[in-house]
């Protein structure tokens, strides 16, 4: 198995692992009425949405030429830092 596969793969794991892991988290968050876990289970979901990007920018590689590679690569670094900014702002509220 090629490096690139195995990458691809273990982000396939890693999404549905957090996937799974906010639904526990949130679950248990409201019936213990705990907002750190509801919490830890939203972070889950902002793992996802990296995670996903990830997903679409491994499923990029090598079928375009450098300069494809590039400007999706750059897409990927800004979409992750919108993320992780917009869920500073919410956090600092």
């Amino acid at each position: 198995m090629t490096p690139y596969r195995r990458a691809l793969l273990s982000e396939y794991f890693t999404v549905g692992w957090n996937v799974i892991e906010g639904i526990v988290a949130i679950g248990a968050g409201i019936v213990a009425g705990s907002i750190a876990l509801v919490g830890f289970g939203l972070d889950s979901y902002i793992e996802v949405a990296s995670g996903l990007v990830l997903i679409w920018r491994l499923r990029k590689h090598g079928f375009g030429d450098d300069e494809e590679e590039e400007a999706a690569e750059k897409k990927a670094i800004l979409f992750v830092g919108v993320d992780i900014f917009c869920v500073s702002c919410v956090c600092a509220l």
